[in-house]
């Protein structure tokens, strides 16, 4: 048997010799895929913060706005309610008349004192789940063309039911209609009298 040299022919029938394969390179393969994740990351970012801007322009929409003039104690009172419900503090305490109603309140009025008695009571017995206001029987509540005495149904979140008086007097002037800070639900929660 000859021995075969370095640059002889392979022999007929003899399986052709193995060459290396090529591979692509890594690095070529990898930059479109890591280009195209970063771009789809920065794209559910950006669609995010869009629809977080939406939902946020969506709640400030539907939130209860405090009505200018309150034209009749019902839409007060159906704003009540949509305040209540919605956590509103600040727009409920707008249409407060802040007078005193001798002689059950003869404080001053404090708004801000109201809106943490508010909030303090949500934290106490939950957040109000369910209002309704309904009117008293006749002959039961002594009411005027410029006040009105409602019934007032809470249900909060960690309680039963409770009802109490809601009161509304027509103001003097362009106010229209406002709570009477001895309505009932104010009354029962704890505000601080202000020092003076």
């Amino acid at each position: 048997m000859a021995r075969r040299g370095k640059g002889a022919p392979a022999r007929a029938g003899a399986p052709p010799a193995k060459t290396p394969a090529k591979t692509p390179a890594r690095r070529d393969n990898q930059a479109p895929t890591t280009l195209i994740t970063v771009a789809l990351a920065l794209l559910l970012t950006l669609v995010g913060l869009a629809g977080y801007g939406a939902a946020l322009l969506l709640r400030e929409t539907l939130a209860p706005q405090p009505p200018a003039i309150a034209a009749s104690a019902a839409s007060l009172s159906a704003y009540v309610c949509d305040a209540l419900k919605h956590k509103d503090y600040q727009g409920l305490v707008a249409v407060i008349d802040p007078a005193t109603v001798s002689p059950t309140v003869t404080d001053a009025f404090d708004p801000a004192a109201t809106v943490a008695a508010l909030r303090a009571e949500d934290a106490r017995a939950g957040v109000v789940v369910a209002c309704a206001v309904a009117p008293y029987p006749p002959g039961s509540v002594v009411s005027s063309p410029s006040v009105t005495h409602l019934r007032l149904t809470l249900r909060r979140a960690h309680g039963a039911a409770s009802t109490t008086t809601l009161t509304l007097a027509q103001t003097s002037g362009q106010r229209g209609w406002l709570i009477e800070r001895d309505s009932g639900f104010l009354m029962a929660l704890a505000i601080p009298t202000p020092t003076s």
